[in-house]
């Protein structure tokens, strides 16, 4: 959860990818690592979210793996993001998860106190995970069926029943598969709360997903790359504000009298603009079709190397060259 402003908190949604390594022999059974994790969060919609998703799933080459786990914690929407990206994965309900569930049942009030003692719970965690869910569920079931008026313990019964599947905890481990979503898990406090939920820090609801973009780049080693698509776009925002200057200032494009300057046709940088006045064609100056013009020439407010600039803000610039101050105009690659 992210403070915001006002006194409101909000949820933000993590996805972490890695590469599962061959299990390693211990004294405790296999242990198995997680490598080249990377990561993405935003505050968003589960629907939403699925689909900014894909770009980061599909770097990771999920179309081409041989295969594909997903470590979950039972929420309907995690299910529906599997089934988006990759339905054939082997789909597994974090262990930690599924174990909560039953020491919520474990702690119960019967009759004679608790449905079960501490170590009745702890032998059931360590049935569960080494011999599945067939061997647990029975039990589970005569104990809740002594307490029919309890409906939250038919509650949390049925959650596991419908979940069999995802409860094959041995299985997954004889397949080399993490059973715990400890990598999604660190990935909250490190990734998103260690830089959005520090003391005193409420957010505006406007730049969380802008500073979760950074914070990705920066834990997933890939700040040089999107630091240079920052720039490329901030150049092509400042050059969209430049050639609208000139559609509003024509006369300053020409030194004065109203003529204007050209070229030959010929253009020095990534885009021009055309303007249309009385009828004729206005060719803007050398200046105006610089690529990227300094910002300290133009003198507009919040163009920064902070400023991270989309393509939809660059697009919605653009529009805005279209009728600026009724001088007709168009800009064009």
């Amino acid at each position: 959860m992210v403070p915001l402003v006002h006194g409101q908190w909000t949820e933000v949604r993590t996805l972490a990818v890695g590469e599962v390594q061959p299990p390693i022999a211990s004294p405790v059974g296999p242990v198995i690592h997680t490598t080249n994790v990377s990561y993405f969060s935003r505050r968003t919609d589960s629907t939403t979210f699925g689909a900014l998703a894909t770009r980061e799933l599909h770097r990771r080459g999920i179309a081409g793996a041989r295969r594909v786990g997903a470590v979950v914690d039972g929420a309907v929407w995690c299910e529906s993001f599997v089934d988006l990206h990759y339905p054939e994965a082997v789909r597994m309900l974090d262990f930690a998860h599924a174990a909560e569930y039953l020491t919520a049942i474990a702690q119960t009030n019967g009759a004679d106190g608790p449905l079960l003692s501490p170590v009745q719970l702890v032998e059931l965690r360590h049935t569960l995970k080494h011999a599945g869910p067939a061997a647990v569920l029975p039990s589970l079931r005569a104990r809740i069926a002594t307490q029919p008026a309890n409906a939250a313990l038919a509650s949390q019964l049925t959650y596991l029943e419908t979940r069999v599947a995802q409860l094959q905890y041995p299985q997954f481990i004889a397949e080399g598969w993490p059973i715990g979503s400890g990598m999604v898990e660190s990935a909250n406090k490190l990734v998103v709360e260690d830089r959005l939920k520090g003391a005193g820090m409420h957010w505006a609801d406007a730049n969380v997903n802008p500073m979760l973009a950074l914070r990705n780049a920066v834990c997933n080693d890939r700040w040089e790359e999107c630091w240079e698509v920052i720039e490329r776009e901030q150049c092509k925002l400042v050059t969209a504000r430049w050639c609208c200057w000139h559609l509003r200032h024509p006369r300053r494009r020409s030194g004065g009298g109203g003529a204007s300057s050209t070229t030959g046709g010929a253009t020095t940088g990534s885009r021009a603009c055309a303007t249309t006045r009385g009828g004729s064609d206005v060719t803007p100056s050398v200046d105006a079709r610089l690529e990227c013009p300094p910002p300290a020439r133009i003198g507009w407010p919040g163009i920064s190397a902070g400023l991270s600039v989309t393509p939809s803000q660059y697009s919605q610039v653009t529009a805005n060259c279209v009728d600026f101050g009724g001088l007709k105009g168009k800009c064009v690659e």
